[in-house]
């Protein structure tokens, strides 16, 4: 299990890095340049994706009978991965 001051970190760095891909994102979509129905699209499709493995993930972890801590975790690992994955792209896009 995570420390207390882990837990907190690592919540911290998810919240910069979605703050972050959300002021990237509308940044992009304002231009209006080539490619920005290609990123709504991304965007909504990643979000459904998303919640449907996280439901997937917390039906096996109650299965297996894990402590709600894992549970959690297992639950925000989807969106964690897809918005670092979104920080990178985004951060590193030429226009």
């Amino acid at each position: 299990m995570k420390s207390f001051w882990q837990a907190w970190f690592d919540a911290g760095k998810f919240a910069i890095d979605t703050q972050t891909v959300m002021a990237l994102r509308m940044a992009r979509l304002a231009t209006g340049k080539k490619g920005t129905d290609i990123e709504l699209r991304r965007m909504f499709s990643e979000k459904m994706s998303a919640f449907s493995e996280a439901q997937m993930a917390m039906a096996f972890a109650m299965l297996r009978g894990a402590s709600p801590n894992v549970m959690m975790a297992r639950v925000h690992s989807p969106y964690r991965r897809r918005v670092h994955a979104n920080r990178r792209r985004l951060s590193s896009l030429k226009d």
